[in-house]
């Protein structure tokens, strides 16, 4: 479990929050978004809370952006905040890699002995056409099998940080098969990732129906032509923890097309003012 071996308390966090706001010499705002941002991160979809009063029930994610001018102490807290995570993601992979490459590589090999057989026999002059044709519908199967065995040994990505709304369905697709739909887009510089979210690659209109999908854990369909990128997803996670320049977050909070989405009602929008200057390191 992050920050303890057992479950962390309320107690817990707070100290740790303060450590890394004092060790940063960053306001708490910043280290205690960071931190309930990854506690976020970390539970998933291992949680939900019933609401029986609605008739629902409240999941535990959560999609926070904070803005603050250079100085203030986002990469320091954001580098020791996100180690405890990056060190599990490593444990994680590793474990993975031992449980699955023996036995992914088995089929591999099996499939290449199969696909080299089958081209023997499509090659031979002395089958006729149609058991060649019969032949060719096999191998084309076998090569079927053998590049989604391929793309099943990539290892899974718990952690995403400019990616499109395409690439990031296919991240969140590749990790339910080995575990959860879920996924922790995260930076302490956000600008490329907004910009994004915004238009950049889609001549300026927004696209974020994943970000808000991902907030209620909405199912998701993408149909692409490419090899690839055609995913069913059936209740994708999307926990985020963002940082930006206060510049930036104007634009957010006033782009109509956000709002009228309903990504601006669902992400936490936390802007710090933070005179460095005023500072004083409570343990000096």
């Amino acid at each position: 479990m992050w920050l303890s071996p057992s479950r962390p308390s309320l107690r817990q966090i707070a100290s740790f929050c303060g450590e890394v706001g004092r060790v940063a010499q960053a306001p708490l705002e910043i280290s205690g978004a960071a931190c309930l941002s990854t506690l976020s991160a970390c539970l998933g979809k291992g949680v939900i809370i019933p609401n029986a009063f609605r008739g629902d029930s409240t999941k535990p994610t959560l999609q926070t952006i904070v803005a603050c001018e250079s100085g203030a102490g986002k990469s320091g807290v954001f580098g020791v905040t996100m180690a405890s995570m990056n060190n599990w993601i490593e444990e994680e992979r590793s474990q993975f890699l031992d449980k699955e490459s023996h036995r992914i590589q088995a089929k591999k090999t099996c499939l290449e002995v199969e696909i080299q057989k089958l081209t023997n026999e499509a090659k031979n002059k002395q089958n006729g056409a149609k058991n060649r044709e019969d032949i060719e519908i096999a191998l084309a199967q076998a090569y079927k099998k053998y590049e989604d065995l391929k793309r099943s040994m990539g290892l899974p990505q718990y952690m995403a940080e400019d990616s499109t709304i395409e690439a990031l369905a296919v991240t969140l697709g590749e990790n339910g098969k080995v575990g959860q739909e879920a996924v922790f887009v995260t930076s302490d510089d956000a600008r490329q990732l907004l910009a994004t979210l915004q238009g950049k690659y889609t001549n300026g209109d927004v696209n974020d129906n994943l970000w808000v999908k991902g907030w209620g854990w909405g199912p998701h369909r993408q149909h692409r032509r490419g090899d690839g990128g055609s995913v069913d997803l059936q209740a994708p996670c999307v926990n985020a923890f963002l940082m930006i320049q206060p510049d930036l977050m104007d634009k957010l909070a006033g782009h109509p097309q956000l709002m009228n989405s309903g990504f601006l009602q669902r992400v936490l929008l936390d802007e710090i003012e933070w005179p460095l200057e005023e500072y004083r390191d409570p343990g000096g």
